[in-house]
């Protein structure tokens, strides 16, 4: 069969409709908050959306197939409940104890989705407990782009509009895209396009 006749692999038709959605998005963003902050709030939207569905998919903290190492489930109770960690020995527990903790992990994850949707919440339990660092880390300047975004005319209703549109595609297109490990890799190939050809809006997606 030639190329040009054969189907589209699934996950590259997945990807080139969500390079659609971030190029549009882009070009709707830039003019109201400029290229790093159009980037910014896309490259958010990205991980509330796809943080939602993986929350709907993984019944636990586990991505990818492999359980949070122990140093990182000790780290996560130090940031955010300092109290634990005093119980917890430096060098490891028995796999019984580590499942406990990664349940409390997932109930302070779905606290904190709850209570902080619009901050570090936005992102849902299950990405926030395996990459809260990063998210924290990030979270000033998607703020600071968010907060342009709001005092800009007709801001929030470009924002709200990508995101119904996002929000729509993965509910449409990618309704059978139920994977843990598949959303994830979705996610980082379509970030990664923000910075090298999202922007080519004369690029036929």
């Amino acid at each position: 069969m030639s190329s040009a006749g054969a189907k589209r692999e699934p996950r590259e038709t997945s990807l080139r409709l969500m390079q659609g959605w971030s190029r549009r998005s882009l070009r709707r963003l830039t003019p109201l908050t400029g290229e790093e902050g159009a980037r910014r709030l896309v490259d958010a939207l990205i991980s509330e959306c796809v943080g939602r569905r993986l929350d709907e998919v993984a019944s636990a903290p586990l991505l990818n197939g492999s359980r949070l190492r122990y140093p990182e489930l000790r780290e996560f109770f130090q940031r955010f409940a300092p109290e634990v960690v005093h119980y917890l020995p430096r060098n490891g527990v028995p796999a019984p104890s580590v499942e406990r903790l990664e349940e409390i992990i997932r109930a302070i994850c779905a606290r904190i989705a709850a209570d902080f949707p619009a901050t570090l919440g936005r992102y849902g339990r299950t990405l926030l407990a395996h990459e809260w660092k990063t998210l924290e880390a990030e979270l000033p300047r998607r703020m600071e782009a968010s907060w342009s975004l709001a005092h800009t005319a007709g801001g929030e209703a470009v924002e709200s509009l990508c995101r119904s549109e996002l929000e729509a595609l993965l509910a449409r297109e990618l309704v059978g895209l139920r994977d843990a490990k598949a959303l994830l890799e979705l996610r980082r190939a379509t970030r990664q396009t923000l910075c090298w050809r999202a922007l080519d809006w004369d690029e036929d997606y």
